[in-house]
């Protein structure tokens, strides 16, 4: 895969796997230089708190294969499991595994243990819902980085270099990143997006050409752009549907590194007025 295809791979994953939260810590991490480091507050203005601060300053510490990471209703995530997550992730970062800095695999790390954990809760709601993932829907989702490859053999052998898994792995990967994104889109808007909020992202977007350093380029269209104000308020009842589903298990995180910094260190988090207070996730 070229550094480019990496970035955009990853970016698709941290927006359907990690939410707004982490969404919102990851794209400006993106943007600097791979030696830089992630910052403990996403550059939001809020000072950390003096614990989180004296975690971050941790030298990390080898991952043992046998270490129990962390436990979810008495079930043991092992370091064996949570390094093969993170391999898949450092891989579609684009950087070399010996390239990271401390704070960046620490990232990954945390990205890689959230899925682990939160994967069973959404499979078991899915379930409910009747969702599911066909084989037509992983090839669709993986036919755009395949065409990049003279061949499948090409494809499937950067996929395990790159990866560090195999082809029937980054389907299965694949598989949890759409069953994601569908629950996500199943999630029910109590308001839907109004001409106004349409006309103020068209005024955003317009101003944002004014420095675009390739010039104007055509905007979406209203449709394209009420798809994309949906999903964003979507994806945030998403986020709070799934913290509020964990809370209902008993997650016990072992390595106190592995711990995310609380939500008071992570400064303001998006823009109060994408999501109105009134929009609750609905029950199905």
């Amino acid at each position: 895969m070229t550094t480019r295809q990496k970035r955009e791979l990853l970016l698709l994953i941290i927006a359907v796997l990690a939410g707004t939260l982490l969404g919102i810590l990851v794209r400006p991490y993106l943007q600097k230089d791979r030696q830089s480091a992630i910052p403990n507050s996403a550059n939001a203005g809020a000072p950390a708190s003096r614990d989180s601060m004296a975690k971050e300053n941790t030298p990390l510490k080898p991952i043992a294969d046998d270490e129990v990471v962390a436990k979810v209703d008495g079930k043991e995530i092992n370091g064996t499991t949570l390094k093969k997550y993170l391999r898949f992730h450092i891989g579609a970062s684009g950087m070399g595994e010996d390239s990271l800095t401390d704070d960046q695999e620490l990232f990954l790390r945390r990205l890689a243990l959230n899925q682990i954990i939160e994967e069973p809760i959404i499979e078991e709601e899915a379930k409910k819902r009747g969702l599911r993932v066909s084989d037509e829907d992983i090839q669709a989702f993986l036919n755009e980085a395949r065409s990049a490859f003279p061949s499948e053999e090409e494809f499937q052998k950067d996929i395990v270099e790159t990866l560090g898994i195999n082809f029937e792995e980054l389907k299965e990967f694949s598989r949890k990143i759409i069953l994601r994104d569908k629950l996500t889109r199943a999630m029910e808007l109590q308001e839907e997006i109004t001409e106004e909020d349409l006309n103020k992202r068209i005024a955003e977007l317009e101003k944002l050409m004014e420095t675009h350093p390739g010039g104007k380029v055509p905007l979406p269209s209203r449709e394209e752009l009420r798809e994309e104000l949906e999903m964003r308020k979507k994806s945030m009842l998403f986020g709070i549907w799934l913290t509020n589903e964990k809370k209902k298990h008993d997650i016990k995180i072992l390595d106190p590194t592995l711990e995310a910094p609380p939500l008071s260190d992570l400064g303001a988090v998006g823009n109060p007025h994408e999501l109105p207070q009134t929009e609750k996730p609905v029950p199905h």
